[in-house]
């Protein structure tokens, strides 16, 4: 029969064994999670990745440029112009956050003019959708003035939420 000594040291071998075992997993799924170092030069400017990682003529790249976001649509467009427009004359401060920060800083009596607005209605649209540009005309009440009238050309930019105004176009 074994000794005692001997039979400690057998009952902690599998302790062991599930230990090293589960390092190793541990370890395999740390790595199968990183990101791959290739994927970070080719998306540093001016690198491109090596060649091994670079797809031969015949193959499809999948993975190595970003898929551009898809052309949206003239109503996505329009939606976006009656949002703007609605939400301008209840809370301009809000639809301020709709200008990219370029045109915000251009646009230094932008909450005096939408404050004195209400009613805005889109009477005529179109819209570039390649271009992210947008035409328009729209009619609104205007305090002291009455009914007006003014056509708009716009250029957006896509951002991951959606669209911010660049400027006009």
């Amino acid at each position: 029969p074994p000794s005692r000594s001997e039979h400690r040291r057998r009952s902690g071998l599998p302790i062991v064994i599930s230990a090293a075992v589960a390092l190793l997993v541990l370890v395999v799924v740390a790595l199968a999670f990183q990101d791959d170092p290739q994927d970070e030069l080719a998306d540093a400017p001016g690198t491109s990745p090596s060649p091994s990682a670079s797809a031969t003529p015949s193959e499809e790249p999948e993975d190595e440029t970003p898929s551009s976001p898809p052309e949206p649509t003239q109503k996505e467009l329009r939606d976006f112009v009656d949002s703007y427009l609605s939400l301008a004359t209840t809370e301009p401060e809000q639809a301020f956050e709709m200008l990219t920060p370029a045109f915000q800083r251009q646009s230094t009596r932008y909450e005096e003019f939408w404050s004195t607005v209400s009613n805005p209605r889109l009477v005529q649209f179109d819209a570039d959708t390649s271009a992210l540009t947008v035409s328009y005309t729209y009619r609104y009440q205007r305090q002291g003035a009455g009914r007006q009238e003014d056509q708009v050309q716009l250029q957006l930019v896509a951002t991951d939420d959606g669209y911010l105004i660049a400027g006009e176009a």
